[in-house]
């Protein structure tokens, strides 16, 4: 009746298909080529570019004096691959609209390498950087032993391998790292986080500890999965078991909204195919050994690079 995927390279595969056979798919990430058109796939997250823009013009706002200090330096590394490629994208469009805020330095790809020389040169004298995703393990390491100064730009896909980071790179060597997530994290007094920690203890008591401290990947997938949880449930709902389908699943998701935590709402539409509207920012803090959040304020989602 519908399918879930994880990465962004199956929503896109699947698209095509996915609408000819009229099939429900919704994907924690998902490329932009598989819900510029509306269509049958729903992206339980934000425009991958987004992000990156999004955390751009929050840095321009409230880390860095542009007016004072001049634009700041910013480049980005990561896998080759439809996440990687249009954070960089979102980044670089930013830059270039705006250039007494930021001078993109450049993005750097690399085919699934675990070593960074190349990477690390041309990016050790920014002051920001994007770094890979599963990749900030040995990037961080890396990036510090060649006396590189940048403050990295966290999203969801590094937060997920936080504390293996911290283990390579050092939590000093991450210190002040700032952290764009649509979901709430550990330390939160929220109502999906406190389910996480409360279904993490009941159903992996021995491991618990160890999959806070390793990062996002747990409650962010709860956070996600969840929405897929209430857009069924209340498919059932309206609609009666018996008469469960994936027809019946898309007319529920395109008027769907919900709020988590007293948090602004997150929604689907007949032309909008991608959920969280809103994200916190969280920073690194070397002496915590933690993600804080830095205000309890909810930034909008930008979609354009002049910040609209």
């Amino acid at each position: 009746d519908l399918i879930l995927a994880n990465l962004p390279n199956t929503a896109a595969t699947l698209k095509p298909f996915a609408d000819d056979d009229e099939m429900v798919v919704f994907s924690l990430f998902s490329s932009e080529q598989a819900i510029t058109e509306p269509g049958w796939i729903f992206c339980m997250n934000v425009p991958i570019s987004a992000y990156s823009m999004t955390m751009l013009k929050w840095v321009a706002e409230n880390d860095w004096d542009w007016q004072t200090n001049g634009p700041a330096r910013i480049g980005g590394a990561g896998w080759t691959g439809p996440l990687w490629e249009e954070i960089q994208k979102g980044a670089e469009e930013y830059c270039s609209a705006h250039p007494e805020q930021f001078e993109w330095v450049g993005g750097y790809l690399t085919n699934f390498a675990m070593i960074w020389n190349a990477e690390v040169e041309a990016l050790k004298d920014c002051d920001y950087v994007i770094p890979p995703g599963v990749g900030l393990v040995t990037f961080a390491r890396q990036y510090r032993q060649e006396n590189g100064r940048a403050k990295f730009l966290g999203f969801e896909s590094q937060s997920t391998v936080l504390g293996l980071a911290a283990q390579t790179a050092g939590w000093d060597g991450l210190d002040g790292s700032l952290f764009m997530l649509p979901n709430r994290w550990w330390n939160e007094e929220a109502e999906l986080s406190v389910l996480s920690n409360r279904l993490l203890n009941e159903n992996h008591p021995q491991e618990a500890a160890e999959i806070r401290n390793s990062g996002s990947s747990y409650i962010g997938g709860i956070t996600e999965w969840y929405g897929v949880l209430e857009i069924i449930a209340k498919t059932v709902e309206d609609y009666g078991a018996e008469n469960f389908d994936s027809q019946a699943v898309y007319d529920t998701a395109v008027s769907f909204s919900t709020a988590y935590d007293q948090c602004e709402m997150w929604d689907f539409s007949p032309e909008k195919r991608t959920s969280w509207n809103y994200v916190g920012i969280y920073e690194l803090r070397a002496e915590d050994q933690d993600l804080i959040r830095h205000d309890p304020d909810w930034y909008p989602i930008i979609y354009a690079s002049d910040g609209n």
